[in-house]
């Protein structure tokens, strides 16, 4: 989009969130992003604003757009089946303690529950704010923040409890393997390597499960593995970011 103006990629970028939480085709929406592109890019050299070419609301210009795009459930499916992973991931590897996983009934019929509703939020909070950045940044934090403090009274609770799902750690290995191999095929596909940073997270648990190097406590590796995870979410969304532009 280097020949739209920063004011034209913000809306771009708007829209293609609001259209991609109404659950829409994702091809559709790529053809109509791709023909607004090239009409903003023409109203822009006639000396166009963005009002002047999509009107005063971009909210309603937006929702008159959804309504003439198909719904796709496969999209949504494959979607919602991507971030219950994603989010699996970093609950399964973040219960593996001395080379097992253990779980509760109760984590176990909770946990799945929290993720589906935090799903549910992101999408209407990405609808509903999208156009408004700050309190679209300000929901997700909201959100990420309850599904942490929810994810971790259940995991209080839970660990009182019974242990009633325990894995031994060849099992853990082979899921952990799945895991690995399942993400890294998907985010080949989207082309995004967010969904791998859990395992640059618990690396160390990673490492100490199929070798016989105890990693997983290892202090200094604690610190490391969160930097490294940031610096890979930074550089990963610098990269994302120019290759929209």
């Amino acid at each position: 989009m280097s020949n739209i103006s920063k004011e034209g990629e913000k809306f771009i970028e708007d829209l293609n969130l609001y259209l991609f939480s109404t659950g829409k085709s994702e091809q559709q929406i790529k053809e109509f992003i791709q023909e607004a592109e090239e009409h903003l890019i023409l109203g822009e050299k006639e000396g166009k604003t963005i009002k002047d070419i999509f009107g005063d609301s971009p909210e309603e210009y937006a929702k008159s757009v959804a309504k003439e795009i198909s719904f796709d459930k496969v999209d949504v499916l494959q979607t919602a089946f991507i971030f219950i992973l994603g989010f699996g991931a970093w609950i399964f590897l973040g219960g593996i303690d001395n080379k097992v996983f253990t779980m509760s009934l109760v984590e176990a019929a909770a946990t799945p529950i929290i993720f589906l509703i935090t799903l549910f939020l992101i999408f209407y909070s990405s609808r509903k704010f999208a156009f408004k950045d700050k309190k679209w940044t300000i929901s997700l934090f909201v959100i990420f923040i309850l599904n942490i403090a929810s994810l971790v009274v259940v995991g209080l609770i839970g660990r009182s409890m019974d242990q009633t799902i325990v894995l031994n750690r060849l099992i853990v290995n082979l899921i952990i393997i799945i895991l690995f191999v399942s993400l890294f095929i998907i985010s080949k596909k989207i082309d995004t390597w967010i969904l791998m940073l859990p395992f640059i997270w618990y690396v160390g648990v990673i490492i100490s499960n199929f070798t016989s190097i105890n990693l997983a406590d290892n202090s200094v590796l604690r610190i490391v593995s969160p930097i490294l995870g940031l610096v890979f979410t930074v550089l990963e969304s610098k990269r994302m970011t120019r290759e929209k532009a």
